[in-house]
């Protein structure tokens, strides 16, 4: 759990405490793939990762789904739909969070084409939500190579879940020192304690 009192020490992490996050690292799975370019904004695969087993696999979206559910909100919901059923709640080891960015993510012509959408089972409704987030994530989940990631299962740790999309790795890595923040998690990935902005190379 995140403590407020953490806060300004995570924000200020320095090299030599990145390094010893990232030495205290574990990997509990990881599979290497070819990143398929886009096409007409599709990459047509689908990134599911659950972290109850740390399985990954990386599965072809058809194109009758592509038709029917166009876009980050329609992959979400489509996705979300199939890995649940009528009673699943929110904290079900079935229920998944989907994220995706749709066809246009990153084409820097356009307007809020950073986003990406996030869909799942809400804690205070039972009921799917949807989200978006703004930033570098749905442009490069898509140039890594995927148009959704579906994230489902309960992992006994805390573990984080690291794209790369240049080396062409996916992996699960039992992360017991971050707590899920993103500042040392930027630096460890980037080499940087800025992270992205200050390496200028994604994380």
């Amino acid at each position: 759990m995140i403590k407020m009192c953490d806060l300004p020490r995570y924000a200020d992490a320095d090299m030599e405490e990145i390094k010893k996050m990232k030495e205290a690292h574990t990997v509990l799975n990881q599979v290497t793939y070819e990143p398929k370019p886009l096409y007409h904004g599709y990459t047509d695969k689908r990134l599911r990762i659950n972290v109850t087993d740390n399985t990954i696999d990386m599965i072809d979206i058809p194109q009758e789904v592509k038709e029917k559910f166009t876009g980050g909100k329609g992959y979400c919901l489509r996705y979300l739909w199939d890995a649940t059923n009528p009673d699943t709640k929110w904290n079900s080891s079935e229920n998944a969070i989907t994220m995706s960015a749709g066809p246009i993510a990153g084409i820097t012509q356009y307007g809020g084409t950073g986003k990406c959408l996030v869909c799942s089972i809400s804690p205070m409704t039972d009921i799917p939500i949807d989200s978006n987030v703004g930033g570098y994530f749905g442009p490069f989940l898509k140039f890594s190579g995927f148009d959704v990631i579906e994230l489902t299962g309960k992992a006994e740790e805390d573990v984080i879940i690291v794209i790369d999309g240049n080396k062409g790795t996916v992996s699960i890595e039992k992360a017991p020192l971050e707590h899920g923040l993103l500042p040392p998690q930027n630096g460890i990935y980037s080499g940087s304690p800025g992270g992205v902005r200050e390496a200028g190379k994604p994380v």
